[in-house]
């Protein structure tokens, strides 16, 4: 799969091409974590890239576990591989809150029919920093001057994730059937 442009995913839908834009995203989430959203696609292209050596994936033959619970994740998840509404998408720890943290991690490992690729944002890429600023937003130790500190935190790296490519901010390790997934039943 070649890149058109950072902002464009390209997959199959039943066999027609999907030509999937960052502003369509965008326009599918309509909440606020878009720093989630922007985490998710990049992913999601980094998973696509992996995954599309031969011929383009197909949304039909795909199944993603998250080890992120996050709502804008998982909106990315759902408006690039539609696994969400098909029931071919898991939580690897479903009892995890919803909400980013510092134990939660940046990982997915996304079934294309046979082929599985474990996607793991860097090590290092979100910085401790971040996950200090989210447990002070909304605390009684929260400074006047944490939520814009974290806004412009979340800006910088979602810049970052734009500007880098794909190599340089996910691990990629593609494989034969991820034994995260043998966990969960796959039956649609």
């Amino acid at each position: 799969m070649k890149l058109l442009t950072p902002e464009i995913l390209e997959i199959l839908e039943d066999g027609q091409l999907q030509r999937l834009t960052y502003a369509g995203l965008l326009a599918f989430h309509q909440d606020n974590a878009v720093w989630g959203a922007n985490v998710g696609y990049r992913a999601m292209q980094a998973a696509g890239w992996a995954l599309s050596h031969e011929q383009l994936w197909d949304r039909r033959g795909l199944f993603v576990v998250s080890a992120h619970p996050g709502p804008g994740v998982r909106d990315a998840i759902e408006f690039v591989t539609r696994c969400v509404s098909r029931k071919r998408f898991q939580l690897l720890d479903p009892h995890q809150p919803a909400v980013c943290n510092q134990h939660m991690q940046f990982r997915w490992w996304v079934t294309h029919y046979d082929r599985t690729v474990d996607v793991e944002l860097k090590k290092g890429f979100v910085p401790a920093q971040f996950f200090d600023l989210l447990e002070q937003v909304g605390s009684d130790r929260e400074t006047p001057s944490d939520s814009l500190n974290l806004e412009k935190l979340k800006a910088d790296l979602t810049e970052r994730l734009w500007d880098e490519p794909l190599t340089a901010l996910f691990d990629l390790t593609a494989s034969g059937k991820s034994a995260v997934l043998d966990r969960f039943a796959c039956t649609n």
